[in-house]
């Protein structure tokens, strides 16, 4: 939805939409008798949520969408930092993985079907994701990095 003040005449009367809140849209309806008749719209959107970052072979997050909105193309990445992270520190899926994820939806994705990590010791894994409509979440974990297996603190 665009943003912004917009006048346009609609079944013989004008309108006018204003924006004064990014999440409210009010919509003033003027006819021939000077009337005004004012409702509020809320604007819809998605919001996701990293719910969960858990271990095993690789990383392993679940992602949900809290927001009233689908969420479209949905992409996801994974930042490990440690001093002993030999291979797999960023981890971006080539594509978004996620085509539509439903209000109230969720999905687990894993960094082992793209790339495995390796490395030992202490370590913060940091999963970021974000969606065609502008909404992203991160969240950063801590965690021991024992070879291609990892146990989060």
């Amino acid at each position: 939805m665009k943003t912004g003040n917009k006048i346009f005449k609609k079944e013989g009367k004008y309108v006018w939409k204003v924006l004064l809140i990014s999440t409210i849209l009010f919509t003033v309806i003027s006819g021939f008798n000077l009337s005004s008749e004012i409702s509020a719209v809320e604007n819809s959107s998605p919001q996701l949520s990293i719910e969960s970052i858990y271990g095993g072979f690789g990383t392993h997050t679940v992602i949900k969408n809290i927001g009233d909105s689908p969420a479209t193309d949905v992409t996801w990445n994974t930042t490990v930092k440690g001093n002993t992270v030999i291979r797999g520190d960023k981890i971006i899926p080539p594509i978004p993985v996620i085509t539509t994820l439903n209000p109230g939806e969720s999905v687990e994705v894993s960094s082992w079907k793209y790339d495995y990590i390796l490395g030992f010791g202490e370590v913060d894994i940091t999963v970021g994701t974000s969606c065609n409509e502008q909404a992203t979440d991160q969240k950063t974990q801590k965690g021991i990095l024992i070879g291609v297996y990892i146990v989060m603190k």
